[in-house]
């Protein structure tokens, strides 16, 4: 199996960077979009979800089969990456925190579910970007077998990715707002459709120019 550890490494630097966002405002208070960490933070997890999406093309657009087998394995390596972190983060969230939950929270959290049904529910912190990268783990094989078998799925799907960009761009964010007061806007996951971009972006290069349009679009005030 084929790997770009080129896209490893530059992943990397992605989530330091949204650590070290996290640690600042942790430390220091809130950042506006216009300072640095702030730009860090907002743009961090972009370049982590197009570079995700990159790396999952470059290693499965060929090499992924339409069996039982091949999509279990391809599900079993990302249950056992993640929800086991998942778990320890959430239970250790509610018990340091005295955070207040409920059963059907609980089990959407446990699951990584609640990226699909309520991604703004949530028990430690950043963990709605787990909800995210979970929807799209869960439509990657679909995007595959659209591109290898229905090539006429392809336009509909840019067409899709665009609309979202304008929805939620031009008509559900308003920059003069704080992210926190339209957090469950901002963490729907079809306003991260980023990797969704990088798997696109390996296919067509060209399609990376609008993925780059999209993240300088992209302003908030924190």
């Amino acid at each position: 199996m084929n790997r770009h550890f080129n896209l490893d490494y530059l992943r990397g630097l992605a989530a330091f960077g949204i650590m070290m966002y996290h640690y600042t405002i942790w430390t220091q208070g809130s950042a506006a979009s216009s300072d640095f960490i702030g730009r860090v933070g907002v743009y961090g997890v972009a370049i982590f979800y197009i570079l995700s999406g990159l790396t999952l093309s470059y290693v499965y657009t060929n090499s992924l089969k339409f069996t039982a087998a091949d999509l279990w394995g391809f599900a079993k390596k990302r249950i056992f990456r993640i929800l086991p972190l998942l778990w320890l983060v959430t239970i250790s969230s509610i018990v340091l925190n005295n955070l207040k939950w409920n059963w059907a929270d609980l089990a959407l959290n446990f699951t990584g579910l609640f990226g699909f049904v309520k991604w703004d529910k949530y028990y430690a912190t950043g963990l709605w970007s787990i909800g995210n990268e979970w929807v799209f783990y869960a439509l990657f094989p679909v995007l595959i077998f659209s591109w290898r078998f229905k090539k006429w799925a392809m336009p509909l799907l840019i067409l899709f990715v665009s609309g979202c960009f304008v929805y939620f761009t031009f008509f559900q964010l308003n920059p003069a707002i704080k992210v926190s007061k339209q957090w469950h806007i901002y963490t729907n996951p079809l306003n991260h459709r980023f990797e969704i971009d990088g798997f696109w972006s390996l296919l067509q290069q060209p399609w990376a120019f609008f993925t780059f349009c999209q993240l300088r679009a992209t302003k908030f005030i924190l």
